[in-house]
């Protein structure tokens, strides 16, 4: 029984091993990869493998680097400035650095530039609302003077009509007073 599990043991390890060996990345993404330097002619089969182990044990180092940096900033979802943070406090991310420097760069153009366009949009915004507003008090003036208008208008129509009122009170009078004699 002992000498069982002593054989079941090894096998797991022996199982452990393999699995450790084996590559997760595809071998043939890994080579296309490579084939888009020009300079490269041909590429060995043990140089892809290689390679590829290589890419496999770089991405589990800065995945840990930036995993370690997340948990002491208290997240649990990676962030990209975690990635960044990670590969400016690493000695060992060191040859990043300038491609984060570069991302940053960047990243302010963008920011500026957006900020600029933002503030065009709401000087943009800040006169149209003030050519509506202009607009609205010239309708407002304008209705203003056409009630005006009317009011003159009416008054004036007021006026003739009291004006022919007495008139036509005078001219029954007057010829009431041609009946009287």
């Amino acid at each position: 029984m002992e000498i069982e599990n002593k054989n079941k043991n090894k096998n797991k390890n022996k199982n452990k091993n393999k699995n450790k060996n084996k590559l997760r990345l595809p071998l043939q993404t890994v080579k296309r990869i490579m084939n888009l330097d020009s300079k490269i002619e041909s590429i060995s089969s043990d140089a892809i493998i290689g390679l590829t182990k290589a890419t496999e044990m770089f991405l589990e180092l800065i995945t840990e680097k930036v995993f370690l940096f997340s948990q002491q900033q208290n997240r649990k979802t990676i962030q990209v400035e975690d990635l960044n943070n990670s590969i400016l406090i690493s000695n060992e991310l060191d040859f990043l650095r300038l491609f984060i420097e570069k991302e940053k760069e960047d990243s302010n153009e963008n920011n500026e530039n957006n900020e600029n366009k933002e503030n065009n949009e709401n000087n943009e915004n800040n006169e149209n609302k003030e050519n509506n507003e202009n607009n609205e008090n010239i309708e407002n003036i304008e209705n203003n003077e056409n009630i005006e208008n009317n009011e003159n208008n009416e008054n004036n129509e007021n006026n003739e009509n009291n004006e022919n009122n007495e008139n036509m009170i005078i001219e029954i009078e007057e010829s009431q007073e041609e009946k009287d004699f």
